[in-house]
């Protein structure tokens, strides 16, 4: 039979358990005993069958230290002793000190005169429950308190309402107390009845003070979009709505969430890193603010009591020192995930020069540009009566220097009158292509009795002739 002892130094670590299995494979113990666990048995449940030893005791440890386990193979009968002796027989021997009668004689109920007597022991000053009346209360009234509560008591103890609902309770001498829940009417406990008990007057509160603070309500919903209104990249946007509702990962808030580390600021190194420290009172962010002139700023922030008042602070600034704060953020942040990372931190100068960078990119290149007038839709003109309005147009090819011209006169109903082309065989450029045109259309119209037209070569530029 091969037996093996290890003061493990706590199993819940990948080291330990990679010992554990490397002690098994090199002995093959049939029994285990493990020191110094620091597990209870819940947890040592796992390595039964990691081991394969079915058979376990466990001393579950105390707090962060000690803790026993004896881990054995199926077939082996192993027996506890303490120093040699079996507990069990050593305990047979011993004579009990407490008889029957005395034992019935404890378990049996209080008798009044029992109770009376201790009540007599008692300070006048003590309490015999948490939330009772002193002992002095019961030794004087306990002809009242005795056997019934004295109606003359509970009315002069009690306010008229109350004092009606105790009065109303029978009292019933052969009937025995028991336990009811007040808020269910058969006076059964339901988990469903305590929640709604607990969660009644919350929903209670919370409408009282959605009632109360609709203005508040708004004046955030108000920020939370100003938020993604701002003229900076998603990821600014982003650390900006994480900013509000300090979700960055600051050893505080890694900390309330149950991890332990150092809670230290991770630039300064000396007092506790949450969001009001980092951004605004680190001893080496001072200087950032106060290098692009913000110092005044920084100091009206730091009495925020809150993220979302910050951001209200910040966004009623003007636009351009409202985003060189922002841009200070935003950098400050990646200049505290550097040091996290143990990577080089820009000086104070070029934390300067990086920041207003960030701010004139974002005005050239995120600012909204003014949506640019669309085209107005251009229509035809008529002209006054007893006039034609003639549009017409020249056309030119620069590489075989030819065009042609086209014309169609309309009267003042819109009526055509007359169209016509023609060929240009030489023309220098576009400009006389289009005289071309005009020399050829009025002669057309000539032929149709125009006395009166309006030439239209270019949308709504009419000359009278």
């Amino acid at each position: 039979m091969r037996v093996a002892g290890w003061n493990c130094r706590g199993m819940g670590n990948r080291p330990a358990v990679r010992g554990l299995l490397e002690l098994r494979k090199r002995v093959d113990p049939d029994i285990l005993f493990l020191s110094e666990t620091k597990l209870d048995e819940k947890r040592m449940e796992k390595f039964r069958w990691m081991l394969g030893m079915p058979h376990m005791l466990v001393v579950d440890c105390k707090g962060k230290s000690g803790g026993l386990a004896l881990l054995w193979k199926r077939g082996i009968d192993v027996e506890l002793r303490w120093k040699g002796i079996d507990v069990r027989h050593a305990l047979s021997h011993i004579p009990p000190r407490v008889t029957p009668q005395m034992n019935d004689l404890l378990t049996s109920e209080f008798t009044r005169e029992e109770v009376k007597a201790a009540l007599d022991g008692m300070g006048d000053l003590k309490a015999p429950g948490a939330d009772g009346m002193l002992a002095i209360f019961y030794k004087k009234f306990w002809s009242l308190v005795g056997d019934q509560v004295d109606v003359q008591l509970v009315n002069q103890t009690f306010n008229t309402v109350d004092a009606a609902a105790i009065l109303s309770i029978p009292i019933v001498d052969d009937m025995e107390d028991f336990l009811a829940w007040q808020p269910d009417s058969r006076g059964m406990f339901f988990v469903k009845s305590a929640y709604k008990l607990h969660i009644t007057p919350l929903h209670r509160q919370r409408n009282v003070a959605e009632s109360s603070t609709e203005e508040g309500r708004d004046w955030k919903q108000k920020v939370w979009k100003q938020i993604w209104k701002t003229e900076c990249p998603p990821k600014v946007q982003h650390f900006l709505w994480r900013f509000s509702h300090n979700s960055h990962p600051l050893h505080m808030n890694i900390q309330r969430r149950g991890v332990e580390l150092d809670t230290r600021c991770v630039v300064c190194n000396k007092f506790f890193e949450d969001g009001g420290h980092l951004f605004l009172k680190c001893k080496d962010v001072k200087p950032c603010w106060r290098t692009l002139d913000l110092e005044a700023i920084r100091v009206r922030l730091c009495a925020c009591p809150s993220p979302m008042d910050i951001l209200e602070q910040v966004f009623a600034l003007p636009s351009e020192i409202q985003m060189r704060v922002i841009a200070l953020l935003w950098c400050w942040w990646r200049e505290r995930n550097k040091v996290n990372h143990q990577e080089r931190r820009l000086t104070t100068a070029e934390f300067q020069f990086m920041t207003l960078r960030h701010c004139d990119e974002w005005k050239e290149f995120l600012a909204k540009k003014p949506k640019s007038a669309a085209p107005k839709v251009q229509h035809w003109t008529p002209p006054p009566p007893d006039v034609f309005k003639i549009n017409l147009d020249g056309a030119f090819r620069n590489d075989t220097r030819r065009g042609g011209w086209g014309a169609i006169g309309r009267s003042h109903s819109g009526e055509p009158i007359f169209a016509a082309c023609g060929y240009i065989p030489v023309a220098v450029d576009a400009l006389q292509a289009e005289l071309l045109a005009l020399i050829n259309a009025i002669p057309v119209s000539e032929q149709f009795g125009a006395s009166k037209v309006t030439l239209a070569m270019v949308a709504n530029d009419s000359v009278m002739l």
